[in-house]
């Protein structure tokens, strides 16, 4: 799939590969069948959730079955740091972290639900230890804003990012949340104030 974004006077063509989320019903297929439909119908790759209802996800069977076909990537996976999970849990991001070292493929944050406790200085210290164990594995990290959740959009995220400001750490903006979040009509303005810190 290919883009074309203008900021400015500056104009980028980004050639993004079109891949899907393993949610909605396609987290109950096993892992095979998973990569097995997406191939069919022409997907690139696809990324894994890392967690789900208080549990940590085995990556190994994706990796497994995606490292067979040369057509087909886990380009990233994605972590939701909830507050009220298991320490267990909530501390696997490292786990996951060592998996991903010497892939090229991404973590993806979400910080869940606003709950009480659930800080300003939690986040950011939280956020500070991933992307700092993250650079040591040479992995990505992206801070993913979510609808509903304690960081809903890409300006909100942006303002962490900017001041943590490490350089294995940037942004992503779903169009989605943006909207439900009420940037709708405000989506070019939004890419604009972010575009320095956006995952590409």
């Amino acid at each position: 799939m290919s883009l074309t974004l203008a900021f400015g006077q500056e104009t980028k063509k980004i050639n993004w590969p079109f891949y899907a989320y393993n949610f909605g019903g396609l987290e109950d297929m096993s892992p095979k069948n998973q990569i097995d439909m997406l191939r069919k119908h022409g997907y690139d790759g696809m990324t894994v959730m890392a967690n789900f209802k208080n549990a940590l996800t085995d990556l190994k069977p994706f990796f497994k079955y995606a490292d067979e076909h040369e057509d087909f990537e886990i380009y990233s996976v994605f972590f939701r740091y909830n507050f009220n999970d298991s320490e267990a849990v909530k501390s696997g991001w490292k786990t996951i972290i060592d998996k991903l070292q010497g892939r090229n493929t991404d973590l993806w944050i979400i910080f869940g639900r606003p709950v009480e406790g659930f800080t300003p200085e939690l986040i950011e210290r939280v956020l500070r230890d991933v992307v700092a164990y993250a650079e040591t594995k040479n992995v990505k990290v992206s801070l993913y804003p979510h609808h509903y959740d304690v960081i809903q959009t890409a300006e909100e995220a942006y303002k962490l990012v900017t001041k943590i400001n490490a350089p294995n750490l940037d942004l992503a903006v779903h169009s989605c949340h943006e909207i439900r979040s009420g940037n709708g009509d405000r989506i070019e303005e939004v890419l604009e104030n972010v575009k320095d810190k956006l995952a590409m």
